[in-house]
């Protein structure tokens, strides 16, 4: 769990963690009460998902973690499903269609209350371990990781839905966070010559900066997280909270780079490629 280099600061306690889940996930909550039943179908930014989906996929993974056993659902093969993952997650989601959103959204209400309850008075610490997503992991990253997905799918549904906001949140803090962990693999994948660092600014709400240089380790290329000055980066992106959150979560298609506005300087190239190849979510 790496929260560094953004403003404000992401919680790093378990009661803050806890907060910023239960403020994204209710946000979801609201979204889905004020949606009107006929716009439950309405698509949404994630491919092949629509609004019922969005509320769906934070439900049922809530309940599962909760002790649901995972349902058996022949999903067929829809083109968005692209791994083993993927599919499961779907077989969730297909899970809950014999429902009306209002009964789902009464589902989720009380998973969350479920979960935040859990969280906050068993006596936890962050290293507890317990069922995550990938697998049984710390209490803290099955909290970072929980915040990030919540809050991107909040995302999509205040973008379909046209109500703004929940940028400038503790979960969208986190996000960013574990946006700039991961850059040393966007470097890589963006083809960043070895010995080259670029840095990514973050303009806001949620403000930030964070270099990566690439090197050869071991016959291999890694990206590796450091402070870089601009004057040593081969470019310098600027990004607006919104925008790396869409394109982290990969919500403009692999290579079409202009989808959200973002500024540079240095090798505009460069830069063009780093967009390009900004999505780190399965």
């Amino acid at each position: 769990m790496s929260f560094a280099h953004v403003s404000p600061a992401p919680p790093m306690d378990l009661a803050g963690l806890a907060t910023a889940y239960e403020q994204t996930a209710r946000a979801v909550l609201a979204l889905g009460r004020g949606c009107p039943p006929e716009r439950a179908g309405d698509p949404t930014p994630c491919p092949g998902w629509d609004v019922f989906a969005q509320v769906a996929h934070v439900e049922s993974l809530e309940s599962m973690f909760l002790g649901e056993p995972p349902p058996q659902v022949d999903i067929g093969r829809p083109e968005h499903v692209r791994s083993d993952m993927g599919g499961f997650i779907e077989q969730l989601v297909e899970s809950r269609r014999g429902m009306s959103l209002a009964d789902l959204c009464d589902r989720l209400e009380s998973a969350i209350d479920r979960r935040v309850r859990h969280w906050r008075t068993s006596g936890l610490t962050l290293e507890a371990r317990e069922p995550g997503p990938f697998g049984m992991s710390t209490v803290g990253d099955v909290l970072s990781i929980r915040c990030f997905d919540i809050w991107t799918h909040e995302q999509d549904l205040r973008e379909t839905l046209g109500e703004p906001g929940g940028l400038d949140s503790p979960a969208a803090s986190i996000a960013m966070s574990r946006l700039y962990a991961a850059l040393g693999r966007v470097v890589v994948r963006a083809g960043v010559p070895v010995g080259e660092s670029v840095v990514v600014e973050l303009s806001g709400p949620v403000t930030g900066r964070q270099g990566a240089r690439v090197a050869e380790v071991d016959g291999r290329l890694r990206g590796v997280l450091e402070d870089v000055s601009d004057e040593d980066a081969r470019c310098v992106l600027t990004l607006g909270t919104r925008e790396m959150g869409r394109l982290g979560a990969g919500r403009v298609p692999m290579g079409e780079a202009g989808g959200f506005p973002w500024t540079a300087t240095g090798d505009l190239g460069t830069a063009a490629a780093l967009v390009a190849h900004f999505a780190v979510t399965p």
